[in-house]
């Protein structure tokens, strides 16, 4: 579990060229994100937990970063970024708390 910051009340995702800002459900400040991997894992945050679904990501090479108001040079910046992934994602949210779950290589 790593922790991401927002003033914009959402976590970004994306590259340099393209981005999206999800919201997480909460609003600003600093909140946690974790990758889960396997359906056991899921159903934990999202079934007994009232996690809520807001989309999915899917793409080569994207990034998951820590500040969801960054610019310019700040976007290839490695002390900005979280994890890099690629693959699909499930996007889920609950007070501000991002959870992205693997769907697909």
């Amino acid at each position: 579990m790593k922790k991401y910051e927002c003033d914009g009340g959402s976590i970004m995702i994306g590259t340099k060229d393209s981005r999206v800002c999800l919201p997480n459900g909460y609003g600003d400040g600093c909140h946690s994100i974790k990758l889960v991997r396997t359906e056991e894992e899921k159903e934990k945050f999202t079934k007994e937990y009232n996690w809520k679904w807001v989309g999915s990501v899917n793409g080569d090479k994207f990034y998951v970063y820590s500040y969801d108001c960054l610019r310019g040079d700040e976007l290839n910046d490695k002390e900005n970024i979280l994890y890099t992934l690629s693959g699909r994602y499930g996007v889920y949210v609950r007070n501000g708390n991002v959870v992205l779950e693997k769907w697909i290589d």
